[in-house]
């Protein structure tokens, strides 16, 4: 009997020491949390592999990872950190990707500003603090300081800030009251649970350097199918649709539109196809949307988009905003319920 026992704890370490390997660790930007948590579950959910995340601001995720953190991908707040993994060896070269693009919103609940100028009250701040994310750390604390510095105030407001350690503890900063204003994300103003702002400004993309938020495969899972597979799925049509959700622009969608072709007759014309941003398709006789239920069926007389995953051959690529229409053969089309 004590060897029965004895042999099923071994088993069940041996089986969770597995589980924990086979789990797929992401470094994440702090105010990618929330889109991130939405993300790993859908991507469980579908395929059944384990994925934890961390997050923190991506200048102490660099730190870590630099160091020897075990990380297999790092999703940035920025360009610059998954450049320089990339090119010290620490990243795996030709896997880095813009995955959002952010904006930056300044933002406040202070009763007493309701119906002004939030833009205004910065060159008057007075006793007011101002919350930024630290600039030497996180993206969008570096943003605001480049906003600030446009605006000629960058000197004046010194003795008002207020730094956060990442963008995260920026906003519970200005949501709790410590400081009157904040440059948040604008993902985070877009945010339904957060309480009613008094007033807002969103910053002009002119005023500071892009926000382009890249991911990057880390060398010690070059070889991992689950890291490379998650690093695909990033960059698929689900993933586009749940971080578009949360306020980022999408450069895949927003810059390049991809189809393949699967098995349509050769005398249709791509000018008398229709398509749709929401990436419905005609199968079996309904319609199918692979944004909701996972599904990539490939059958005749469909356009299927390239963002499904593993696609076998690509038919045109165009740079231009396509119309969310449905796809209808014969030339018609009818638009789809956003």
């Amino acid at each position: 009997m004590y060897l029965h026992r004895f042999v099923f704890l071994v088993a069940l370490f041996l089986h969770s020491t597995t589980a924990l390997a086979d789990t797929l660790t992401i470094a994440v930007a702090g105010n990618f949390a929330q889109p991130a948590r939405e993300l790993v579950t859908h991507y469980q959910e579908s395929t059944g592999h384990m994925v934890r995340v961390t997050t923190a601001s991506t200048g102490k995720l660099y730190a870590q990872i630099t160091n020897g953190a075990p990380f297999d991908i790092l999703l940035a707040a920025d360009s610059e950190r998954p450049r320089l993994l990339e090119e010290s060896g620490a990243g795996v070269a030709g896997t880095r990707f813009t995955y959002a693009i952010g904006g930056l919103v300044l933002w406040s609940r202070d009763r007493a500003l309701a119906g002004s100028d939030c833009k205004d009250q910065l060159g008057k701040l007075g006793n007011k603090k101002l919350a930024i994310a630290n600039p030497l750390t996180a993206p969008y604390g570096l943003a605001a300081r480049e906003t600030l510095q446009a605006e000629g105030l960058w000197t004046n407001v010194q003795g008002s800030l207020v730094f956060g350690e990442n963008i995260s503890q920026t906003l519970h900063f200005v949501v709790s009251g410590n400081a009157t204003l904040g440059f948040i994300a604008a993902s985070q103003a877009a945010d339904s649970r957060l309480p009613d702002a008094t007033c807002t400004w969103q910053v002009p993309k002119s005023m500071h350097a892009p926000i382009q938020q890249q991911a990057i495969l880390l060398g010690r899972a070059a070889a991992d199918e689950t890291a490379v597979d998650f690093m695909g799925y990033l960059r698929g049509s689900i993933a586009a649709e749940i971080i578009a959700a949360h306020g980022y622009e999408i450069p895949q969608l927003t810059h390049l539109i991809c189809l393949h072709l699967c098995g349509c007759p050769s005398n249709w014309r791509a000018s008398r196809l229709r398509f749709s941003l929401s990436l419905r398709h005609r199968w079996r006789g309904g319609w199918r949307n692979p944004l909701r239920d996972g599904s990539q069926p490939c059958k005749r007389w469909s356009l299927c988009p390239l963002f499904c995953r593993r696609p076998s051959w690509v038919f045109t690529c165009s740079s231009f905003w396509v119309p969310p229409v449905r796809l209808v053969a014969g030339g018609s089309s009818s638009r789809v319920a956003r």
